[in-house]
């Protein structure tokens, strides 16, 4: 299994979106870029491992939603399943799941995903918390359908 460095993550991600959102960030300076710090803390103190858990799902939540890539997005939240980060995926759905098309999003994702492959092995778990958190949050007709998708899938 691929080993997962929470903070670098946090770093990355805090870089794709600054990229996307047309802010200006320092390469040279790295994870000891001013705004980097001062986003990370806003989810608390830098040394407690929560605080980097907290920023990491706010900051692929954010990628997510602006990148507007279902596909991406059920692909990408799955691969950190299989990496043994699984209770990272929950904070990450939550966030999705506040927005107004997070739902389309990942039903569309997974839509996509299976007409076109899996580039992956999707983490069967990681496929049940999705749909329950899906279906929990909004109990519509779509999720009903990403539900037999997902099961399909399984």
């Amino acid at each position: 299994m691929e080993e997962f460095d929470i903070q670098f993550s946090c770093y990355m991600s805090w870089r794709t979106l600054c990229t996307i959102n047309g802010q200006p960030f320092d390469d040279d300076l790295g994870d000891s870029d001013p705004g980097f710090i001062q986003t990370i803390a806003q989810f608390g103190d830098a040394s407690q491992p929560k605080t980097w858990e907290q920023a990491f799902a706010f900051l692929k939540a954010e990628i997510f939603l602006l990148e507007d890539d279902p596909h991406f997005l059920v692909e990408d939240l799955l691969r950190y399943s299989n990496r043994g980060w699984r209770h990272l995926l929950q904070p990450v759905l939550e966030r999705i799941l506040q927005r107004p098309h997070g739902i389309e999003n990942l039903y569309q994702g997974v839509m996509e995903l299976r007409q076109c492959g899996w580039m992956d092995e999707p983490d069967p778990e990681g496929l049940a918390l999705l749909q329950e958190m899906a279906i929990a949050c909004n109990p519509s007709e779509q999720i009903r359908q990403l539900q037999q998708q997902i099961l399909n899938r399984l």
